[in-house]
């Protein structure tokens, strides 16, 4: 984390969401158990230290798996675990007393097929009756981009049973506004902070390809952010798939008074790098041809072929013919099915990877 922050110094970002995988499966043991915790806790401490000195402020955004609503109670019970684990973290970091200011931010987490109140209460409740006062007193909760979620408006009951305060994010109010205009949202949320505590709002932007979903989150953002005149009082944590270099290239674009968009410019790089890498793979794919070409003029006995290298087609006519005796001994069926579960079940892999990586998901992007 040390290094983080003192990069983070250099290039004057002092508003940082730490990764919740500082501690991978946090929630299957007690940070005492790790051989090395003593050195985890000096490190977190110095950490620390530096963030306090350079006035950086650090929070947490657990993943959209945290359901302290939730109707079951291993849910509930591994959800609270891991928000106490985020609020450990913040202690041995020396950030007392607690408070949002080092905010982790959840999201209510659905209506579970039911009514919106219920869920808030059970929401509540666990804050109030299960989270330990350092915990709860570091908590935030975000409106949704779901129509049938939570808005701002909906959010307040949460606040007037919990007072922890809501997390504005602008994105999410254009698929979520509860009735309310985006000032009028922003501004509510900014009423349940508790006074010295500058709130802290979310800034993203659709995706630059028009084909994703409109309520995920772009690489880059072309603003302008507008806090409708109180850009003095609240700091903005911006939510993109770019992380650190779309705040580095908004600034950017600030600064030379919009003469560049950062979607638009890194839209056209990435369109020519696309260019560029298709026309090496050709180039790769028609020296390869040659080679292969090359090769067979060589062949051994005149006739254009190389003997001693078995072509594609003659490897995949060995493999059939063994694929043949093997069925001839009863195995081919059990091979056969047992290839294709090897096969769907590294696809499957590859694709909740390739899914994993786009979430951004919408709201859980690690480090922003």
């Amino acid at each position: 984390l040390l290094p983080l922050i003192l990069w983070n110094e250099a290039h004057g970002i002092r508003l940082f969401r730490l990764s919740s995988c500082i501690l991978p499966w946090m929630t299957s043991y007690e940070p005492e158990e790790l051989p090395d915790w003593l050195d985890i806790q000096k490190a977190l401490r110095e950490a620390g230290d530096a963030a306090k000195r350079l006035g950086h402020r650090l929070t947490f955004h657990p993943s959209e798996y945290c359901k302290i609503a939730g109707e079951r109670p291993d849910w509930v019970s591994q959800s609270v675990k891991e928000l106490e684990v985020h609020s450990r973290i913040f202690d041995e970091m020396g950030f007392l007393p607690a408070s949002p200011y080092n905010k982790i931010n959840i999201h209510v987490g659905g209506t579970y097929g039911g009514e919106k109140e219920p869920v808030l209460r059970r929401f509540a409740q666990v804050i109030n009756d299960r989270l330990t006062p350092n915990c709860k007193a570091r908590m935030t909760v975000e409106n949704d981009d779901r129509a049938n979620m939570y808005s701002v408006k909906d959010l307040m009951l949460v606040h007037e049973l919990t007072g922890i305060p809501i997390v504005f994010d602008f994105h999410h109010w254009k698929f979520c506004a509860g009735g309310q205009s985006q000032e009028e949202a922003f501004r509510l949320a900014l009423t349940t902070w508790p006074k010295g505590v500058r709130p802290i709002v979310h800034w993203s932007e659709s995706p630059e390809d028009p084909e994703k979903m409109r309520s995920a989150h772009s690489d880059y953002i072309d603003g302008p952010i507008n806090l409708f005149g109180l850009e003095d009082q609240v700091d903005v944590m911006i939510e993109s798939k770019a992380k650190e270099l779309a705040l580095l290239e908004y600034r950017q674009a600030v600064i030379g008074g919009w003469t560049i968009r950062p979607k638009q410019r890194n839209a056209e790089l990435a369109a020519q790098a696309a260019v560029v890498k298709a026309e090496a793979a050709a180039a790769k794919a028609e020296a390869k041809a040659a080679k292969l070409a090359e090769q067979g003029l060589e062949g051994e006995d005149g006739d254009g072929v190389n003997d001693k290298t078995p072509s594609k087609a003659s490897r995949t006519v060995r493999k059939s013919s063994s694929s043949v005796n093997n069925s001839n001994r009863g195995g081919l069926k059990s091979k056969g099915s047992g290839g294709r579960k090897r096969k769907a079940r590294k696809e499957s892999e590859t694709e909740e990877s390739e899914e994993v990586d786009v979430s951004d998901d919408d709201d859980y992007d690690g480090d922003e």
